[in-house]
């Protein structure tokens, strides 16, 4: 789920990266730079890597003498997704036949300059770069495909993305809006495996700028993990958790050095090429709130250690500005308009670009690296083999990136993980893949909270708040203990030891306990609320079952309960129910959605059987079977929902706890939330959905549909009585946005017995 409110912010915070200011004595469109002193007149979820490492430049070394023609560097600076459009100039300087000595990178340009700098061509650049999920790099979850099949209950039993740690200390507010895993992740997917040692062995010599955020000063990285470096380069306070490197936090380098001219002349540049975002301030009528202020600050400070950097320019140098017109720090998605605005500002400069073209060759490609061995540094308490089982690279065979990426996100879904990484590393001919998994700090429990609100405006709502605490890993299996709590108009408490026994995570057992407090509506035929029970109960229930390596499980258990329902308000008989629960259930699923609430393919499928007995405290004998099929098919941004869903009584008569419910949005459109009641329902329905924005950068990046729903079926008290002719026909309309906060919807339902509603929901009712 993408984390939107947190993209959100990370566009407001970012917007100050892309603003420079014009530096005097600069070689203009039409001018030959010269070279001064020199006798010469030459003048960034997964990311699919290229199918073979990228093409390696020839270059000249850093040391100075065996190269011919004036030193050439290339400075990219900083701007957020402005500076996708370093790949459109970067185009320009290989069509003029320029290649640089060195690179030095800000931010995006550290990203962009440092792929470069490995031997990515820019055809290879805007290629990964168009193909990129920016949704799901700035995302804090793993791919929905990693995770088993109870992470995605989970997942749709609390769909807010609001989260928080706890430890001795207390509750503990993480370092940024966004964790970086995905981010980490891709990045080293198009590194792939580049080493560990001086930036000035690369195919081109490269710097990497970022800041220390403990002293403010600008750290130029020269050596080490090329993949962290970029990623200290481009982390905004904030908004992405500093990088630790050489005992150093690092931020990104805009707040210090966007524009790192003086790096490049330190290693001993004659010409500087630099490409920056051609920004401005907003006016005093465009400052309308606290947002636009803060960004506007930020910009300032920017721009004041840009003005300083081009001030060290001269005559020889080229400043190509990119004017970014209505785009901006956060339009990761409009990838062509931005390498096309690349393009056009460096084509300005194409001769004086032509006047130093160098002679240059390219080596030959080479395979991906075969593995020999999979190795893996751990952290957390769990075994190595829990982790190794997730892993699928054969030894023996090439490098599958892409696998390797789900493998990575599917360790990272334990739950355990600060972030999940890996290396290549070589020795002699062979090459190790070392997967490297960090704990979460002083293994911390971790902890979610959400919000539910539900209205129909006709008297009918539910407001809830709910929270989940799951704690670290128990043993090194993995197993862990989970505690929900509800708030509002319903009450619920849950604890759950999830205990597994086995390195392969398959088979677990799962004691739980359970007390609820809730509401039970009561209504006449024509939908009039009559009155309501107010029902306590508690329970325990001990499961046993498989998970399977695909997101399915199969689970069998007792379950045990007590309680009773009284009268709440309105006129009932009789006053008070008891509630006793003692059945055996049988349960099996299947779930292959891409997404828990906006599925755009896939299928779910789960049953369940129960047998309650006196015999084992239950308050009748009876016996049920219930099964749920949905399918989802997508072309373009059209999307098709099928669903059946069935249950009934098998034997016996079911107690009044027991009974299934149904009506309200998508079940029964038109009717009040479990207005029908009864032993036996079918329900069948077919959702139209229609993804209104595409670009994810528009409206905050929150995901907008429209759509149109078709429902048909009825509740029977009586199985025998069950009968086509009674079929209810419903529909729907609604608007729906996938927010932070889970799903919203507003809609309208109808039904054929003249039955409509208006429904307003934010997250999942419980």
């Amino acid at each position: 789920m993408a984390s939107r409110f947190r993209h959100c912010f990370r566009l407001l915070v970012c917007a100050a990266l892309g603003v420079t200011a014009a530096a005097p004595g600069l070689a203009q469109p039409g001018e030959i730079p010269q070279a001064q002193g020199t006798g010469y007149a030459d003048g960034l979820m997964t990311l699919p890597p290229p199918v073979t490492e990228p093409d390696r430049w020839t270059r000249c070394n850093p040391a100075p003498a065996p190269c011919n023609h004036p030193r050439i560097a290339l400075v990219l600076s900083g701007g957020g997704a402005l500076g996708i459009a370093h790949i459109g100039a970067i185009r320009t300087l290989e069509r003029a036949g320029v290649q640089p000595d060195l690179i030095v990178g800000t931010s995006m340009g550290a990203v962009v300059g440092g792929l470069y700098a490995t031997g990515y061509s820019a055809d290879q650049l805007e290629q990964a770069v168009l193909a990129m999920d920016w949704q799901r790099i700035f995302s804090a979850d793993s791919p929905r495909r990693s995770l088993s099949y109870r992470r995605r209950r989970e997942e749709e039993n609390f769909p807010a993305e609001l989260s928080f740690s706890v430890d001795r200390d207390g509750l503990r507010l993480p370092r940024a809006f966004i964790n970086d895993q995905n981010l980490n992740l891709s990045l080293r997917n198009m590194v792939l495996n580049p080493g560990r040692g001086s930036f000035d062995d690369m195919p081109i010599p490269f710097r990497a700028v970022a800041t220390d955020i403990v002293t403010g000063e600008p750290v130029s990285l020269e050596d080490g993990d090329l993949a962290m470096a970029m990623r200290a380069s481009m982390a905004v306070p904030g908004v992405l958790p500093p990088a630790e490197i050489d005992g150093r936090l690092l931020v990104d380098g805009g707040l210090s050095k966007n524009i790192p001219v003086d790096v490049a002349q330190a290693m001993g540049a004659d010409i500087i090429i630099v490409v920056a975002m051609q920004g401005r301030l907003l006016t005093a009528e465009e400052l309308r709130t606290g947002v636009d202020l803060m960004a506007q600050s930020m910009t300032l400070l920017v721009r004041s250690n840009e003005t300083a950097q081009l001030a060290l320019l001269g005559p020889q140098d080229i400043l190509i500005q990119v004017d970014q017109g209505t785009l901006t720090t956060g339009d990761f998605s409009r990838g062509v308009e931005l390498i096309e605005a690349g393009t056009l500002a460096a084509d300005a400069y194409f001769p004086q670009l032509q006047a130093l073209a160098t002679d240059h060759t390219r080596l030959v490609s080479r395979p991906l690296p075969r593995i020999d061995e999979v190795l893996i540094e751990n952290t957390s308490r769990l075994d190595d083999s829990v982790l190794l089982s997730h892993v699928h690279q054969a030894p023996g065979e090439a490098l599958d990136v892409e696998s390797l990426s789900d493998d990575l996100a599917g360790i990272y879904g334990l739950g355990a993980f600060e972030w999940v990484t890996y290396e290549l590393r070589e020795n002699g001919e062979n090459t190790a893949l070392v997967i490297d998994a960090v704990a979460r700090a002083d293994d911390v429990a971790h902890i979610r909270a959400g919000m539910t609100l539900e209205n129909d405006f006709d008297g009918n709502g539910e407001y809830l708040i709910s929270l989940e605490y799951r704690s670290p890993p128990i043993d090194r299996f993995g197993s862990e203990v989970r505690v929900d709590a509800v708030f509002g108009d319903r009450f619920g408490l849950t604890a759950e030891v999830f205990k597994l026994f086995d390195t392969s995570q398959h088979l677990f057992v799962a004691p739980r306990a359970n007390f609820v407090m809730r509401n039970v509506p009561r209504y006449r035929e024509d939908g009039f609320r009559t009155g309501s029970y107010r029902a306590n109960f508690a329970e325990i229930q001990l499961d046993a079952g498989w998970q399977f390596d695909i997101p399915a499980e199969i689970r069998f258990g007792y379950q045990r309960g007590t309680g009773e329902a009284r009268l709440h308000d309105g006129f009932a008989t009789p006053e008070t129910i008891a509630v006793d629960i003692g059945q055996f259930n049988l349960s099996a699923g299947l779930d292959t959605l891409d997404s828990a609430f906006f599925p755009t393919r896939g299928v779910r499928l789960s049953s369940r059987w129960s047998i309650a007995r006196e015999s084992i405290g239950a308050s009748a004998d009876f016996e049920t079977l219930e099964a749920h099929v949905m399918q989802a098919w997508s072309r373009g941004s059209d999307t098709l929902i099928a669903q059946l869903d069935a249950a009934s009584s098998l034997s016996g008569t079911m107690p009044i706890e027991s009974l299934y419910r149904v009506g309200g949005l998508f079940s029964l459109s038109g009717y009040k939330e479990e207005e029908l009641v009864g032993e036996t329902y079918a329900l069948g329905r077919l959702v139209y959905r229609r993804r209104l924005n595409r670009d994810n950068s528009q409206a905050f990046g929150v995901p907008l549909y429209a759509g149109a729903s078709l429902e048909a079926g009825n509740v029977w008290a009586d199985p025998d009585l069950a009968s086509a002719s009674d079929i209810t026909l419903a529909g729907s309309v609604f608007l729906a946005a996938d927010t932070v906060m889970g799903p919203v919807y507003l809609a309208y339902g109808r039904s054929d017995a003249d039955r409509q509603s208006l429904y307003v929901f934010v997250g999942r009712p419980f």
